[in-house]
């Protein structure tokens, strides 16, 4: 009986982006299994795939921007209390408050890097309330002018 099983593990990186710098990668699973013949045989097919995919991504013209991949951006961590935002209590349960030190914009990213909050910060204290949200980890992002900050932040019940 053949497994269905398909674990993998890949890491990319490192990378050192600077504030509003990205990178565009480009990156393929690739997965095979013989219909005949030992473990070699799913190997050297596993080969001839990924000898296409490389055929093709060398003769292509397509790339991150046309493919719309993801893509990873330098966003400066928030120093303790360095430029005078306070994002509390962490963790929270109920209601998180941004503290800025002028107007800007709050955005709250899941896991996953979808948007579950988002708004302008018209006085130096935010309230948002989280007790709708699954518990997980979440990315709080802060604009304030021209740069942009990050804090990670954790929602439990």
């Amino acid at each position: 009986p053949q497994s269905s099983d398909r674990r993998g593990i890949g890491t990319i990186g490192p990378f050192d982006l600077g504030v509003g710098q990205s990178i565009c990668v480009d990156m393929a699973f690739v997965f095979a299994r013989a219909d005949s013949g030992d473990h070699l045989t799913s190997v050297g097919e596993m080969y001839e795939r990924v000898d296409a995919i490389r055929t093709f991504a060398d003769s292509s013209t397509l790339g991150c921007p046309l493919l719309n991949a993801e893509v990873l951006t330098g966003i400066q961590q928030i120093p303790d209390q360095e430029i005078g935002i306070s994002i509390y209590p962490n963790p929270v349960t109920s209601q998180l408050s941004v503290d800025l030190p002028e107007q800007g914009r709050v955005e709250v990213l899941d896991l996953y890097g979808r948007k579950v909050y988002i708004a302008p910060v018209e006085s130096r204290e935010h309230t948002i309330s989280v007790s709708d949200w699954p518990p997980g980890t979440y990315f709080v992002l802060v604009d304030i002018g021209e740069n942009q900050y990050s804090s990670q932040v954790l929602v439990y019940k």
